[in-house]
């Protein structure tokens, strides 16, 4: 990071821990081959790695090494989800649901199944960002696929699975779990779900860049989204970054030794630059707060700012919503779908912690952002 940034923008993307570099660079330096060629020493080491990774996150999420699919990223596994189960099962059941809070991934995913003869249906949300009982009746026998953001990447509002996943029972539908942003930041179980599919991400808990995993539950057959050999049992064409792999399976290791007390730090921390950020901004309102939430995500909102006051931010990093859609200009999707009117969503700004945030930090990103609210005429 830049000398005297104070970085809150962990949603975006995690720095990968010092360990999870030195691992890359192990790796690196270790002059591994291609994990298919296994006729040789080189390639039968990097298929080692390849292995190994599998089951660190199997650990880490709970659930069998040969169920996850390793992926180029989150929006390329919740792509092959969405479109091989329409692919699959479109022409029986053309309907296809998802969040208004959902990732952008997701929705444009399901606007691409859209265009070729689904039908999509969006699960509203309350002001808190949770989903209402009673939207629950999209879901139907028509129903193929059902999509669930675990953890709100703006808000981090927690959605309660059990519901959906009652609905999706009783109507035979698939329910695919957008999961990225919860390892680091919850306990994640997915064999004890309920879920069929589900979504991770590596540097959305301090491992690589350019590197996610699609988790389908045994038994459910779905066809690759890239066609190349026979990699990932045939799921996935494409060679595996295995250095990249060997820093998910060093910052899964560090998230099943340490994450309970990262967790309760992040909680900490969290609640430390609230209530500081209450005391000095009258008015400010934190998004979601009286819903379930992940420690370290915070979105708060100052009514009557605007934007004005991000350039008056010197030191930390933050976004005024997610990276994805950061440089359109327009209020953030989610707030949108909360209900919030444009202008107090435009004066809005995601907070998100991670790993190397301390309570030093916090105190001094929190001045900052006090004086920039201030500044403001």
């Amino acid at each position: 990071m830049p000398d005297g940034m104070i970085y809150l923008d962990h949603a975006a993307t995690c720095p990968p821990l010092p360990r999870v570099q030195a691992a890359v660079a192990a790796a690196m330096a270790a002059g591994l081959g291609n994990p298919e060629a296994r006729h040789h020493g080189a390639g039968r080491a990097a298929a080692a790695v390849v292995a190994t990774a599998r089951a660190a996150l199997a650990g880490l999420v709970g659930c069998r090494d040969q169920e996850l699919i390793f992926t180029s990223g989150a929006s390329e596994a919740i792509s092959q989800a969405v479109f091989g189960v329409a692919e699959r099962l479109l022409a029986e059941r053309p309907v296809l649901v998802g969040g208004a809070a959902d990732h952008a991934a997701t929705s444009a995913a399901l606007a691409r199944v859209a265009g070729a003869g689904g039908e999509i249906r969006t699960l509203p949300v309350d002001r808190q960002g949770r989903i209402p009982r009673s939207a629950l009746a999209a879901i139907d026998g028509r129903t193929a696929l059902v999509c669930l953001l675990l953890v709100n990447n703006e808000t981090g509002v927690i959605a309660d699975p059990a519901p959906v996943v009652d609905a999706c029972r009783r109507h035979g539908a698939l329910l695919l779990l957008d999961a990225s942003q919860a390892p680091l930041r919850m306990a994640v179980d997915l064999g004890a779900s309920g879920a069929d599919l589900a979504v991770l991400s590596a540097h959305k808990m301090h491992g690589p860049g350019g590197l996610g995993a699609l988790w389908v539950r045994r038994g459910l057959g779905l066809p690759p989204l890239i066609a190349g050999g026979g990699q990932e049992g045939g799921r996935r064409g494409g060679t595996p970054p295995v250095h990249a792999l060997a820093g998910w399976a060093d910052a899964c290791a560090w998230l099943r030794t340490e994450g309970s007390s990262v967790r309760a730090r992040l909680q900490d921390l969290g609640d430390r630059l609230e209530a500081r950020l209450r005391q000095e901004l009258p008015g400010l309102v934190i998004q979601g707060a009286d819903a379930p939430r992940a420690p370290g995500i915070t979105m708060v909102t100052v009514p009557g700012l605007g934007r004005r006051w991000l350039p008056g931010l010197r030191r930390v990093a933050a976004s005024a919503g997610s990276a994805c859609g950061s440089g359109t200009g327009e209020p953030s999707r989610v707030l949108t779908a909360l209900g919030i009117p444009a202008g107090e969503a435009l004066s809005s700004l995601r907070l998100s912690l991670g790993a190397g945030n301390d309570a030093d930090s916090v105190d001094a990103a929190a001045d900052d952002i006090i004086a920039a609210a201030k500044a403001v005429p």
